[in-house]
């Protein structure tokens, strides 16, 4: 529907209602793969099922299980259920599916049985993710030969996957330049899954508000972001920023260095909303790598990178999520 806009064409809103998909186990009912396979199929272990399991091919000592996710994902957190498992561990994760497109996300050694929780705080973005493993911990007999001597050989079994999925760092509101490639604004959950933070370009105002993780959804909420000039340091003003939530102070006041001119010129600046900014509505904004999104280089990661995330990103999270608020204002 067309938006309200008032008399005086200066100020604008529309609702946008969108069906959000939190936390869904994107591992699910997809398409798994292995190099080592028994009798007991590669997709039971995402099929959802507490009752079946995937089996390595028996008397194997190096196993790789991989998932096609059908679809880019940006991952935060993972939970792998070991019933026969293994010493060592490599997690690899692929945007394609080739011999010399795999980044190394994770490996570990140790005795890995049972469910292996991966943090909320591993993110990366992929379409395929690689279990490799190594050193097995259990030898078992086979069928035709139970209970017979010297007929025990290590096997590997997985009985679930889950990939946690990092949805969020949408803006909510705030302001910028006329070309958006300036802007200040409160988004959800783009550092974090569920936290709060003061987004801006190249990150030069960028600040986490310190609150744990909000997940109090279906609630009217008010907000209050507030700006006020503190000082001057050369071509450079200091400007003190507040957060109010529901009339209460949220996170400690921050007082931030930027250009004198930014943000700041007569009729130069305006209000956005439902965005982290204008300038991130591309066709491709969240295409992978963040060479293909047409964003500025100031609201995205690496240019080049191929793996992410990588230590030149001048924007955590800016190509790799969605700048659009996925909720109701």
């Amino acid at each position: 529907t067309k938006g309200f806009r008032d008399d005086e064409k200066l100020l604008g809103a529309s609702i946008r209602d969108v069906a959000v998909y939190l936390f869904r186990n994107w591992a699910r009912d997809v398409n798994a793969t292995s190099d080592s396979t028994w009798d007991y199929k590669s997709a039971w272990v995402v099929d959802s099922s507490n009752e079946t399991k995937w089996v390595s091919r028996y008397d194997t000592t190096v196993a790789e299980l991989t998932v096609d996710l059908e679809r880019a994902v940006n991952v935060a957190g993972m939970n792998i259920g070991f019933l026969w498992g293994c010493g060592f561990y490599r997690l690899w994760y692929s945007m394609n599916y080739t011999a010399d497109g795999w980044t190394l996300g994770k490996e570990d050694s140790g005795e890995f049985d049972g469910l292996v929780e991966l943090p909320t705080t591993m993110h990366f973005k992929a379409r395929y993710i690689k279990i490799e493993m190594r050193q097995p911990l259990v030898k078992i007999y086979h069928p035709d030969t139970p209970g017979e001597p010297k007929t025990d050989k290590p096997v590997f079994s997985l009985s679930s996957l889950e990939v946690k999925t990092h949805p969020g760092g949408g803006g909510v509101f705030g302001i910028e330049s006329l070309d958006g490639l300036q802007y200040t604004t409160l988004a959800y959950g783009l550092r974090e899954p569920g936290q709060w933070v003061i987004a801006s370009e190249g990150e030069i105002m960028t600040r986490d508000l310190g609150e744990p993780a909000d997940f109090e959804f279906e609630v009217w909420t008010h907000w209050v972001m507030t700006f006020q000039t503190v000082g001057a340091e050369g071509l450079n003003r200091l400007t003190q920023v507040n957060m109010y939530k529901n009339g209460q102070p949220y996170g400690p006041s921050q007082t931030m260095l930027q250009p004198i001119a930014r943000l700041s010129l007569p009729n130069q600046t305006r209000l956005i909303f439902g965005a982290r900014s204008s300038a991130h509505d591309k066709p491709n904004a969240n295409a992978w790598p963040p060479i293909q999104s047409g964003l500025d280089s100031n609201l995205k990661e690496y240019t080049y990178a191929k793996s992410w995330p990588d230590p030149r990103d001048l924007v955590k999270h800016g190509a790799s999520h969605s700048a659009h608020f996925e909720g109701m204002l």
